[in-house]
């Protein structure tokens, strides 16, 4: 089955030439410890237009029912300890937490997604000495 290119994605030519950017910052919010604020190397289209920014709330145990399935991976059996990004659940869970469309977060920049990731991996991790 053959996907669609969504109407709100940015064509963008082969030959263009990529600038470098610095690496996104994560930054939680002091005055709102509820949610996580990211900021993105390039903007991405969303219902409402354009944002650079993606504020999402922290994630709770309903977030992991409706998504069904983990969006990390820990294998703490492994030496040393392994953890991974399962992308389907991780896209799901970024557009849950933020309100955006799964083909928004589909948009991002590579780095972008995986600076998120990794800003939301230790909500899906166990607390160490904790049974």
């Amino acid at each position: 089955m053959a996907k669609h290119i969504p109407r709100d994605a940015k064509i963008v030519s082969l030959g263009e030439e990529i600038e470098e950017t610095a690496a996104p910052v994560a930054v939680e919010e002091e005055d709102d410890p509820k949610f996580i604020t990211v900021h993105l190397s390039r903007a991405i289209q969303t219902g409402k237009g354009e944002t650079d920014v993606i504020k999402m709330r922290k994630p709770c145990g309903q977030d992991s029912v409706a998504v069904v399935d983990s969006p990390v991976n820990f294998d703490p059996i492994s030496d040393p300890p392994k953890i991974s990004h399962n992308m389907p659940a991780m896209v799901k869970m970024i557009a849950r937490l933020s309100g955006l469309s799964t083909v928004s977060i589909g948009l991002m920049d590579t780095s972008d997604l995986m600076n998120i990731a990794w800003t939301l991996t230790p909500h899906f991790l166990p607390r160490p000495g904790v049974a």
